[in-house]
């Protein structure tokens, strides 16, 4: 593993504290599980975790240079790519996990609650070893 590989793996984990935790509201936590009105909290939840991937993503390719041979415009669109990925796994694994009608004192609550978070972790390492390996 390269430096530039720990040091973005560091750097997603640190996004995902920040908007999974700092920058999620109650408007969204509190509604992205309902029957009506979730969509736009938890679109908004998911957005801020998608605009975190593009600052890492853009900070980078900055930093580093564009990777392997793929040039300028590719590179824009594998940004929008990963940047999509991050937007729809996460928008769709916190619906899921949303949905669950448990509570704290349930074990399936903090399973979910753990399958929800490897979900989220294993895409930020497919978006590193993309970013690392194209």
């Amino acid at each position: 593993m390269t430096i530039e590989t720990l040091v973005l793996l560091l750097i997603f984990q640190l996004k995902h504290l920040i908007a999974d935790y700092y920058l999620q509201f109650p408007y969204m936590y509190e509604n992205k599980g309902k029957n009506k009105g979730w969509f736009s909290p938890l679109f908004d939840h998911a957005f801020i975790h998608a605009v975190g991937t593009f600052i890492i993503v853009t900070g980078y390719i900055l930093t580093y240079g564009i990777p392997g041979k793929i040039g300028a415009n590719m590179a824009i669109v594998f940004t929008i790519l990963f940047v999509l990925f991050d937007l729809i796994t996460h928008f769709v694994t916190d619906r899921w996990k949303a949905t669950r009608k448990t509570d704290p004192s349930q074990a399936w609550f903090w399973q979910s609650l753990g399958i929800d978070q490897m979900v989220h972790h294993i895409v930020g390492i497919l978006i590193i070893y993309a970013l690392t390996t194209i």
